[in-house]
């Protein structure tokens, strides 16, 4: 054994001499990768493989044993030669192993060439054997062994691919129909699982396979009426033989996966690039893709399947405008021609009435409404809408479906303003404005992320609902619409209730952008179209009609709007506060954009709708405005002017009206009732004043305890709650303050937990990495590389590697000795051929390679010294040509120094003299300069000398005016306190004299109670008797007096009256 390997080590180093001869005639028959005449290859005698390769190659690079391998001389040209020989030689027989397959003598099987990728475990099957009969039996088996690898790990979907390809060659060289119907749909649903992520586009190459396929599937099928393929018909049922020939699959799911497909390549791409438009431009396809499927389902589908086939043909459809529509309507072309609309009818009416499932339903409905929308069928739109109830269960439905939902609405919102119809517009644009987030609800973009609002999922789901560009909704339009219907809406209403207090607010966006515009201090000309909407309602509001229409209609906004639309209702509001009644040519002057049967119509609207009151005089062509405006204006109304009454105002202003007059002509008819009924009153109010005063007197002073106590109570609570209320806020700061610590803590954990994962995952990213150089260092590590591609070196960490790597050196090594086996029979053939045949060649090559290599030495050498003696005749005669020239060239030399020295001084005597003048120039200069300052500087210190001694008198005058002021005020309050003093002493001189005349009064009133008790014991009703005399009139105005009036008058008249 040791001698057969030191055998194969020899005829690898030998191998280097072989492929130098590659060229000669006799080397041929025996060297490795020859070529016969006939153009076959010899290597498959050789059995050699990737390992004679590297080890052929390794032995190229070392050197051949000879005369010139222990020569000094390096041949350095010949060496590169004949490198450049071995390499393109080794490059050529690399290419003819990839393109011819290698069998072994003995049969033990093949050696395929791995390809970049994941390599199939398996064998790769084979076609069919040269002899064996093809038919549909033997292509389905075929079929059946290439699918059955479909779906597991380490399976080349590319190779698959092709392999279905070389199958479908086959099937139509033998016409076999059935068959290629089955391996066409096996070929689309290989290219549908080439790719591995779900979420991801399909690449371009296979898109435009995928289209190719599905195309020759569907023309096949629709040309060949006897095969039917339906999800029904089980796989055990299956009939190739007869016809008519039965397949399990669904050509409809195939078209539906093709649709999203479609539309995630166009998400993919960016909508503002050539590539955008060029993928748009296969809607065309698909389009005819998904009318192929329908034409065939049509015919043998189910009533499901056509329902689901509509839907996606009312996808591609409904969004898309008909221009021929509208030429129908105004009769430019035949009802006989078939319009967008009559198709979508006709399928959306199928749906209605077939359908089972209420996803399809309602999507068909909305798509049906945004197509009628877009057409400006605003009746039917409406009318379906309404019917259908969606408003009220879409928030069931699935997001696409409410994306749809909002959508519709979106483009309803848009006909009901081209028909004019403002508060049906303003109505359905209303909830999308106000959400704020017009383009999240119609998938037509993200907003920026407000702290976290969304996570990375739901994101990523997000962008997955979004809509492609070319089917999104103006934003700015939809924004412009809104703000136009709610001025036309908002205005007049501001107009009809000015001086209502509790007036509501329609559209709260709108009023913001008037008040924000109505805030700022300077305002300039509009701009962008919000400012151009804020100018029209400002406009409208002061009843200029024909700057607000220039405002919405000019350059800018026509790319907003289309229609030109103007309400007439607020001028005519602002009419009516102005007028009482109106000739119609009058009004028709000043609503210049009107006809008379337009703004007849608008008044009867008016008054249908209780905005005013309003009676059209057609005899005398005039208009007559509500009520009296003398009666409207007067400021003593019991509501306040009005502008306009309700027909409830007026009848209740009359009914007031008719109760005074009653009032005053009772008063006239009976002027002494009124006075006895005084009278009488007056009398009973006296009575009941005696008969209840002691018991209202207690009344009101437990009344006055219980408010008292009450006050207290209501002190205690509030204190109490107040005391409670901090408690409760330090309590809830506390609880705030430990979830802030709580929340700080678990934070601090997971940046902890994180950060030790982090640690963790980089050291196991560490030592993959390292184990993956270490493995890449070998030869059989880099060849169990290269069967992995990246994502399958991710999921793997170092152990499996490692585990890995020894399966793969295991298995090597058994291949290894298997073939080391299998080639054991040929090694001594090789060795014999060599010693006989080769050795005699390889002397005679090396003789004749010594000499040529010592014919070439000589000639070079004799060329050198030819070259040498030439160079030193040259340096010889350029030596004695410089030697004449060196003594004119020294007295050239000197004659430069001396002309140049002489002119050197010439020009430093004129700078010495230069710099003199400039010395003595400056120092004079510098002298009068410092006179000026020393004057400067004197003249400064005098002047501010003069300011120091002005200060200084100046602070004394100061001094001594503060002086003066303090004494003077010192002098005031001293006469201040004596008069304080004086008035003092007088007041209270009066106050001890009025309480002495307080007391004096208050005995005088005892004794006069005393008289007048005792002299009322005997007669005690004599008051009745005096009623009518002079003391019954003191009394009966005294108890209306308060008891301090009363005593007061009591010493007033004790003071008048005649002292005895």
């Amino acid at each position: 054994m040791s001698r057969f390997f030191a055998t194969g080590s020899d005829s690898e180093s030998d191998s280097s001499s072989e492929e130098e001869q590659v060229q000669r005639a006799p080397a041929t028959a025996f060297t490795k990768g020859a070529v016969d005449d006939d153009g076959s290859d010899s290597d498959s005698d050789w059995g050699s493989s990737s390992d004679d390769e590297s080890s052929s190659s390794s032995g190229d690079d070392k050197p051949v044993a000879g005369p010139d391998y222990f020569r000094k001389t390096a041949q350095k040209d010949g060496d590169e030669e004949q490198k450049q020989i071995r390499k393109e030689h080794r490059k050529d027989r690399k290419e003819k192993d990839r393109r011819h397959k290698r069998e072994e003598d003995d049969g033990e099987g093949e050696w395929e060439t791995v390809k970049g990728g994941v390599a199939i475990p398996s064998e790769k099957p084979k076609m069919f054997a040269k002899d064996e009969e093809i038919n549909t039996v033997a292509v389905l088996k075929k079929l059946n062994e290439i699918i059955a690898a479909r779906g597991k790990k380490r399976t080349d979907r590319r190779e698959q691919i092709e392999l279905l390809h070389e199958l479908q060659a086959i099937a139509e060289n033998h016409n076999l129909t059935a068959a290629l119907v089955k391996i066409k749909f096996c070929i689309v649903s290989s290219i549908f699982d080439y790719n591995p992520k779900v979420s991801d586009a399909m690449k371009p190459e296979y898109w435009s396979k995928l289209l190719v396929r599905i195309t020759e599937m569907l023309n096949l099928l629709l040309s060949t009426t006897d095969i039917v393929i339906s999800e029904s018909i089980a796989e055990d049922e299956e009939e190739y033989e007869k016809a008519p020939f039965k397949l399990h699959g669904c050509v409809l799911t195939l078209v539906e996966r093709l649709d999203e497909e479609f539309i995630k390549l166009l998400k993919e791409c960016d909508p503002h690039s050539n590539e955008y438009v060029e993928r748009l431009k296969d809607e065309k396809q698909v389009c005819a893709t998904i009318d192929k499927v329908q034409e065939y389902l049509e015919r043998q589908g189910s009533v499901s399947e056509l329902c689901r086939i509509y839907i996606r043909k009312i996808e591609h459809l409904y969004y898309k405008f008909d221009p021929n529509v509208l030429k129908q309507k105004d009769g430019e072309i035949g009802e006989d021609v078939v319009t967008a609309v009559q198709v979508m009818d006709k399928m959306c009416k199928y749906i209605y009435s077939r359908d089972e499932t209420n996803r399809i339903r309602t999507r068909a409905m909305l798509s049906h409404v945004y197509h009628h929308a877009l057409h400006d069928n605003w009746f039917k739109a409406r009318d379906l809408f309404l019917m259908s109830h969606l408003q009220e269960t879409i928030h069931h439905s699935d997001p696409s479906t409410q994306i749809l939902y909002n959508r519709a609405v979106a483009h309803l919102g848009l006909c009901a303003f081209r028909h004019a119809n403002i508060k049906d517009a303003h109505a359905c644009l209303l909830d999308l404005m106000m959400t704020g987030k017009v383009k999240e609800v119609l998938a037509q973009g993200l907003l920026p992320q407000r702290q976290h609002e969304r996570s990375k999922e739901q994101e990523k789901i997000e962008k997955q609902r979004q809509m492609p560009f070319h089917m999104h909704i103006n934003l700015e339009l939809l924004e412009c619409v809104y703000l136009v219907s709610a001025m036309l809406i908002e205005i007049p209403y501001m107009a009809a209730h000015e001086f209502d207090a509790r007036r509501r607010m329609i559209s709260k966006t709108f009023y913001q952008q008037l008040r924000s515009s109505e805030r700022q201090s300077l305002v300039g000309p509009p701009e962008s179209m919000r400012e151009h909407v804020v100018a029209a309602s400002k406009a409208m509001r002061n009843g200029n009609w024909t700057a607000c229409n220039n405002y919405i209609i000019n350059e800018k906004m026509n790319a907003k709007l289309q229609t030109h639309l103007l309400d007439l209702e607020y001028p005519e509001i602002h009419i009516s506060q102005v007028y009482q009644t109106i000739q119609l040519t009058r009004l028709i002057e000043l609503a210049k954009f009107t006809d008379v049967f337009h703004l007849e119509r608008l008044l009867v609207d008016c008054v249908r709708y209780n905005d005013m009151q309003i009676r059209i005089d057609h005899g005398k062509k005039s208009i007559h405005f509500g009520v009296d405006l003398s009666e409207a204006r007067r400021e003593d109304h019991p509501d306040g002017p009005v502008l306009q009454a309700m027909p409830s105002e007026q009848i209740r202003c009359q009914l007031v009206n008719m109760a005074k007059v009653f009032h005053r002509a009772n008063d006239i008819i009976n002027p002494d009732k009124k006075k006895q009924e005084r009278e009488e009153l007056r009398a009973r109010m006296v009575q009941y004043y005696h008969d209840t005063k002691a018991k209202e007197h207690q009344r009101i002073l437990g009344r006055q305890r219980i408010i008292e106590e009450r006050k207290e109570y209501i002190e205690h609570v509030h204190y109490v709650r107040e005391q409670e209320e901090e408690r409760r806020q330090e309590e809830i700061q506390r609880q705030q303050q430990l979830a802030e610590l709580k929340r700080l803590e678990q934070e601090r954990e997971e940046r902890e937990r994180k950060r030790q994962q982090s640690e963790i995952q980089q050291v196991k990213d560490h030592a993959l990495k390292e184990k993956m150089q270490q493995i890449s260092r070998t030869s059989h590590g880099q060849k169990f590389l290269k069967k992995l591609d990246e994502d399958e070196i991710k999921k793997l960490d170092a152990e499996q590697i490692a585990a890995r790597e020894m399966e793969e050196l295991q298995k090597e090594r058994k291949e290894t000795l298997q073939k080391l086996k299998s080639q054991e029979k040929k090694v001594d053939y090789l060795e014999r051929a060599k010693r006989s045949e080769e050795i005699p060649l390889i002397v005679k090559a090396i003789e004749e390679k010594t000499e040529q290599a010592k014919q070439l030495w000589e000639q070079q050498e004799a060329d050198r010294i030819r070259a040498a003696i030439e160079e030193r005749n040259q340096m010889m005669a350029d030596r004695e040509r410089l030697a004449k020239m060196k003594e004119a060239a020294g007295g050239f030399l000197e004659r430069i120094m001396v002309n140049r020295k002489k002119l050197y001084m010439e020009k430093l005597a004129a700078y010495e003299a230069k710099l003199q003048q400039e010395r003595a120039k400056r120092l004079l200069q510098r002298r009068i300069q410092r006179k000026i300052e020393r004057r400067l500087q004197w003249e400064r210190y005098i002047i501010e000398s003069a300011e120091k001694k002005r200060a200084e008198e100046e602070r004394k005058r100061m001094e001594e005016e503060k002086k003066c002021m303090e004494e003077a005020r010192a002098q005031r309050e001293i006469v201040e306190n004596a008069r304080r003093r004086e008035e003092e002493v007088k007041q209270a001189e009066r106050l001890a004299k009025l309480e002495k005349e307080s007391e004096i009064d208050r005995r005088l009133v005892s004794e006069k109670k005393l008289e007048d008790t005792e002299r009322a014991r005997p007669q005690s009703s004599s008051w009745r008797r005096n009623v009518g005399g002079e003391s019954g009139g003191d009394r009966s105005s005294s108890w209306r007096m308060k008891p301090r009036d009363r005593d007061v008058r009591s010493i007033e008249n004790w003071r008048n009256a005649p002292k005895n």
